[in-house]
């Protein structure tokens, strides 16, 4: 470089000129300059937010689907429950049984008297077909009144009317040994409404469900 006051040659970033001793008006060397960009980093840039959609899981449904059809038989007929009732028919009609026991059951006429025995003094000659015939009745009201299937009260019905026929047959075979001495059996008032009681249990079903609908 040249001096501006004396116009000689002086070294690079003189201040003062060797030659006159002016000011050259020289600075001082720059410091040397860093690339800013290279030496700047976003402090935000590691805490940038990861737009990461959310997963998506869609509800389990059930492996049997529930169903909202009635169920359907072979028939295609939808089902229906079976209605559990307290069958009255069949509680009258045992009772009535009951009524019937000591009533006038069978009657034997031999030379002009008659003799009349109840179902009670049939029973005291100690035959079980009577006994279990009382059993049954029993049962048949204690099942209207926990309100069990019919077929059980109709079941026990069936046995209790066929263990009756049994005891009539066995009274006429005795009868006809005795026949030859003008000994004659009838039955009374008290066997015909035993026999009935036994009928109405049998369709007390159908009469018990003719007497609900009116």
């Amino acid at each position: 470089m040249f001096c501006p006051h004396c116009g000689n040659s002086i070294a690079d970033n003189t201040k003062f000129c060797p030659f006159c001793g002016a000011s050259t008006g020289a600075s001082d060397a720059a410091a040397p300059q860093t690339n800013p960009t290279a030496s700047y980093s976003d402090p935000y840039a590691s805490q940038a937010p990861t737009n990461t959609p959310p997963t998506y899981t869609p509800p389990q449904q059930p492996s049997t689907p529930p169903s909202y059809m009635p169920n359907f038989n072979a028939a295609g007929l939808a089902k229906v429950p079976k209605a559990k009732y307290t069958n009255i028919v069949a509680i009258i009609a045992a009772v009535v049984f009951f009524i019937s026991m000591f009533l006038p059951f069978i009657s034997a006429s031999a030379m002009g008297f008659t003799q009349s025995a109840t179902f009670m003094d049939c029973i005291a000659t100690g035959d079980p077909l009577l006994v279990i015939m009382i059993l049954f009745m029993i049962v048949i009201i204690i099942l209207q009144a926990a309100k069990a299937p019919q077929a059980a009260t109709i079941v026990l019905a069936a046995l209790s009317l066929i263990f009756l026929l049994i005891e009539v047959g066995v009274a006429n075979s005795m009868v006809s040994d005795y026949s030859s001495m003008g000994v004659s059996v009838s039955y009374s008032f008290g066997f015909w409404l035993m026999l009935l009681a036994h009928i109405a249990i049998l369709a007390s079903g159908p009469i018990h469900k003719a007497v609900v609908k009116k």
